[in-house]
């Protein structure tokens, strides 16, 4: 007796393929992709308006001319910005690397008591020594306050 393989499923029996629900299939991956390709366009838009305001940010932390400037007039662009950013970063970064247990797990259940002890000591060990934390999250910090995407 010969297995074929028709409507996605091995039998000893030659089984019809349901046409109605072929052509919803093909219907509804025409969908998908639709839908797809209008969140690709859609997140296409948004990027390049973030980016726009990431470049405008970083002109300004980078102190360059705002365009505005007039002949005969000063043109000095103060670099406050920059020097905000440099000021902060170590405090946001101090409260992220000066704990020594900086991850706390808590159990869901009783039965999870051990498992969260052991998912914690893990954890802090993983980052407080097996990972780069202090450099990770001094270049974190520099990065958001320079872009402008956060804080």
């Amino acid at each position: 007796m010969e297995e074929t393989i028709e409507s996605g499923e091995v039998s000893g029996q030659i089984q019809p393929v349901d046409q109605s629900s072929l052509r919803l299939k093909i219907k509804n991956e025409k969908q998908v992709l639709e839908n797809i390709k209008s969140d690709y366009k859609d997140a296409e838009k948004f990027k390049e308006d973030n980016d726009s305001r990431i470049s405008a940010w970083m002109d300004i932390y980078n102190s360059r001319p705002y365009g505005t400037e007039k002949k005969g007039k000063s043109r000095y662009v103060s670099s406050m910005v920059r020097q905000l950013v440099e000021w902060q970063v170590p405090s946001l970064v101090e409260p992220f690397t000066s704990a020594e247990e900086p991850v706390q797990c808590s159990p869901v259940t009783y039965r999870d008591v051990d498992t969260a002890k052991q998912a914690q000591t893990l954890l802090n060990y993983q980052f407080t020594r097996g990972f780069p934390r202090f450099t990770f999250m001094t270049d974190l910090c520099t990065t958001i306050s320079t872009e402008g995407t956060c804080w």
